[in-house]
């Protein structure tokens, strides 16, 4: 910068521009060259250090456990924040971002952060989003009257630990194990059409392709109703991205709440809002949320401060659904993956 200046720096303290000081009328262009300069100057300084701070990434998929960042972004609770909300066709594609840091925070199931946890120590859940109550299914063909009939047809799910503990809970219900059924791996993105075609007999899926199914005929043989506390959506980062990131992740999480506050004053508007998101009709879309149980800050402040007996409880059912069918390698505590220092921030009670 300095270097910049010295042009206009030197020509204004030169001897001939002492000798000169009577003619003011040559000293105000020169003063003015040097305010000019410093204001180029500084402006590109400015601008530089703006480019070099990236935006936080969240990356998403398919599921109505996440409109509510998507409805705060069109409510503009994010306008003129570093925040980019990425959206990914499944599960498996979100995942393979955050491994290789294309976004910076991650909204996904419990089972799944269990399983990246399992390669990366240093992921945190610094925000419980919801609980499934009849958002993720098991849905068969008309022509199966029940669970038991399932044994040796083929069951399309998403290789994911959600669609994991799903299956496995269907199976216990139905007295069935893995050795009972044909799996067929079958991401979000191809369900539908597998299901339509006929090449499975029941498919694992979630919200909202749960609503398009049931609508051309599909029967709901099992759900997230039987087990309301253990298909969890969580919001993960790893601990730089709190110590690089955490103002942008307290407006993040700000706006989530703010977003559910909105849905539940003005659900027909906020419907609409997610209408082309979800590719369902508002009142569809508004059935579909009923199958959906949201976590306040204040029950938030108790999960992530330990004090949930029952969050603990479903952590170690989930585990060892994914270490006996999903390969996971370890048991983690629940101490050993949450950060409640964004949610005490943000706690009125602060």
């Amino acid at each position: 910068m300095i270097r910049l200046l010295l042009p206009y720096i030197g020509g204004w303290f030169s001897p001939s521009g002492a000798k000169c000081s009577h003619r003011r009328s040559h000293r105000r262009p020169r003063i003015n060259l040097v305010i000019l300069g410093i204001a180029t100057t500084l402006s590109l300084l400015v601008s530089s250090c703006l480019r070099s701070t990236p935006p936080l990434r969240l990356g998403t998929s398919a599921g109505i456990a996440y409109d509510n960042f998507y409805l705060a972004e069109s409510l503009g609770y994010y306008e003129k924040q570093p925040i980019r909300l990425v959206n990914y066709p499944t599960s498996e594609d979100k995942s393979r971002a955050f491994r290789n840091r294309q976004v910076d925070a991650l909204a996904t199931s419990l089972g799944d952060a269990l399983i990246l946890a399992d390669s990366d120590a240093s992921l945190r859940n610094v925000l419980m989003l919801s609980a499934s109550r009849g958002g993720d299914a098991m849905l068969a063909q008309p022509s199966i009257e029940n669970l038991q009939d399932l044994k040796g047809q083929t069951i399309g799910v998403e290789a994911s630990g959600r669609g994991t503990v799903m299956l496995t809970r269907a199976l216990e219900e139905a007295g069935l194990s893995m050795e009972d059924i044909n799996v067929l791996p079958l991401d979000i993105s191809s369900q539908m059409d597998g299901f339509k075609r006929e090449s499975v007999h029941a498919i694992v899926t979630q919200e909202p392709l749960c609503s398009r199914l049931l609508a051309t005929g599909a029967k709901d043989v099992f759900s997230s109703r039987q087990i309301p506390n253990e298909i969890l959506d969580v919001l993960m980062v790893r601990s730089d991205t709190i110590a690089g990131h955490r103002p942008e992740l307290e407006r993040l999480i700000q706006g989530w709440f703010q977003a559910g506050q909105y849905y539940r004053q003005n659900p027909q508007d906020a419907a609409e809002r997610l209408t082309s998101r979800n590719q369902l009709s508002t009142e569809q879309l508004i059935e579909a949320m009923e199958g959906l149980k949201e976590f306040s800050l204040e029950e938030n402040l108790e999960m992530l401060s330990l004090k949930t007996p029952w969050l603990q409880e479903s952590l170690k059912k989930i585990q060892e659904d994914l270490v006996q069918n999903h390969g996971l390698r370890k048991l983690y505590r629940l101490g050993d993956l949450v950060s409640n220092q964004i949610i005490q921030d943000l706690s009125p009670t602060k």
